[in-house]
């Protein structure tokens, strides 16, 4: 066993479910990804943000959810908020 497998053991719950909020946390939204998997209609409704969206990140408030959220971004002045952002949308 490793380091890093010994230091995971040792941790409490709450260190665990800690760092794997952090660890999901990491994803960003892919204009690429999202153009191989999304559905033409969200493809239609999105098209003009995505080079807003392309990098940002993507929160997930529950661990091991498939979807996430973009709680605010801005598209020609105006605040939108993207809930259900697909995990296969990102990288």
């Amino acid at each position: 066993m490793n380091t890093t497998n010994l230091q995971w053991l040792a941790m409490s719950a709450e260190e665990k479910q800690s760092t794997l909020r952090k660890v999901a946390n990491l994803l960003r939204f892919s204009k690429k990804r999202f153009k191989q998997h999304a559905s033409l209609s969200v493809k239609k409704a999105l098209n003009s943000h995505l080079e807003v969206l392309d990098g940002m990140k993507v929160i997930f408030p529950v661990v091991g959810s498939r979807f996430g959220e973009i709680p605010f971004y801005m598209v020609n002045g105006k605040g939108y908020f993207l809930d259900t952002v697909d995990k296969e949308w990102c990288e």
